[in-house]
């Protein structure tokens, strides 16, 4: 578990989420156009994904290591996470689809 926090660690400190641009987009109404605003939402929907799948691997990757010396609640905790985080990533890629098919739609 300890590596995927560190990887998502090192890739928020690392790598520009995009959450400012879209911040200051939504202060400012009006401050960015209609396509500068759905790139920025779809960019930061990527890196959420991108953060959801790193931490869906760390659980995987844990579960093969330890499933025989980790308690049984564990086990089935992580199990119950694992099958929670493919759901969220399953809705969130329909979320960037839709949001990709928004922009086809304003250009």
């Amino acid at each position: 578990m300890g590596t995927s926090l560190n990887l998502i660690s090192f890739y928020l400190l690392h790598v520009d989420t995009g959450i400012s641009y879209y911040l200051l987009a939504l202060l400012y109404n009006g401050f960015m156009a209609k396509i500068d605003e759905v790139k920025e939402w779809l960019n930061f929907l990527n890196r959420l994904f991108t953060i959801g799948l790193v931490t869906l691997l760390g659980i995987i990757g844990w579960l093969f290591l330890h499933y025989l010396s980790a308690s049984k609640v564990l086990v089935i905790t992580s199990l119950i996470g694992v099958f929670v985080l493919v759901i969220i990533l399953i809705l969130l890629s329909k979320k960037i689809i839709f949001n990709i098919k928004m922009l086809k739609d304003l250009k």
